[in-house]
């Protein structure tokens, strides 16, 4: 399990979080994550990104399009630099590796749900969402904002064209559509065909990990269907690519534009108000703040 943040001023790190399985779960514990960097203020506008791919064992192709966001913001160029300015990236390329290795399709999909009452550790909760959630609850909790929470994913032959956004929440759904219509044109005018910038169908997801972002810290969750096996154009791994970077700068300029930027000070506001709520729940809370129980976390967003 990796968490690859990348910020300015140049700074990158990867987390590796596979230590925190056993030495954690045994103890029965949320793990404590602990953030560098100066907090910041709740309104402050700079801007997080995260990025998660492979959530499903068998979905290749959706780790090969994070790789093209990595490279876009890794690369020695003036453009390069921009994405990285007052934005942090937190980019998961495989989000569930032992499903992966083991062909395991839905090992994490559906564990970020609610869960009724004082819920404890089980069988039921796998070990990479606890850790997961603790690492975002952290960031989080350090005075930083998650403003988009994209999950990448793909299907295969006729099942539809090249990339397209298969789901909205449904409070943000003509956000996302704006960001779409960014995206694609983009994308059209590199010749890759896409669908239509309305998402397929809009509801709640809060049960996987980006949905979940949006529920506990106000994010805008985006999802995209990448398709590398169309039969009408099939891509290579530089046209995969092609399209992460396409990606990351839409995604910068989208947060730099007006609708970006209102949907981003929605953000901000909802973590104030969660910043309220948090604090009056842990004066009453069975649990203490520095050791929540998997309902405070996962349930609550605390």
């Amino acid at each position: 399990m990796q968490i690859i943040r990348i910020e300015d001023p140049e700074h990158i790190t990867a987390l590796h979080i596979d230590s925190f399985k056993k030495k954690w779960w045994v103890n029965g514990l949320v793990p404590e994550v602990k953030i560098e960097g100066e907090p910041l203020p709740v309104q402050d506008m700079h801007r997080t990104i995260l990025i998660t791919a492979r959530e499903h064992a068998t979905e290749h192709t959706s780790s090969w399009i994070a790789n093209g966001i990595l490279n876009a913001l890794l690369e020695d160029s003036p453009a390069a630099a921009r994405l990285r300015k007052d934005t942090t990236w937190l980019i998961v390329p495989i989000l569930d590796p032992d499903g992966s290795a083991n062909s395991r399709f839905d090992s994490l999909t559906n564990h970020f749900w609610y869960h009724q009452g004082e819920a404890t550790y089980g069988d039921y909760t796998p070990t990479e969402v606890v850790v997961y959630a603790a690492y975002l609850r952290a960031f989080v909790n350090s005075g930083r904002a998650i403003d988009v929470a994209l999950s990448l994913h793909n299907i295969e032959c006729n099942e539809g064209p090249i990339i397209f956004s298969p789901f909205a929440i449904y409070t943000d759904r003509e956000v996302t559509v704006a960001f779409n219509q960014l995206l694609f044109n983009r994308l059209t005018q590199l010749n890759i065909p896409t669908g239509k910038g309305d998402p397929l169908d809009a509801g709640v997801i809060d049960h996987r990990i980006c949905g979940w972002c949006a529920r506990s810290y106000g994010s805008l969750f985006l999802a995209f269907e990448v398709n590398d096996r169309y039969p009408q154009q099939r891509l290579s791994l530089q046209g995969l690519d092609m399209i992460g970077s396409t990606v990351a700068r839409a995604l910068s300029d989208f947060l730099m534009s007006t609708d970006g930027r209102e949907r981003a000070k929605r953000t901000r506001d909802t973590l104030a108000v969660r910043k309220e709520k948090m604090e009056q729940y842990w004066k009453t809370s069975a649990w203490p703040a520095d050791n929540p129980s998997i309902f405070d976390m996962l349930s609550m967003g605390y």
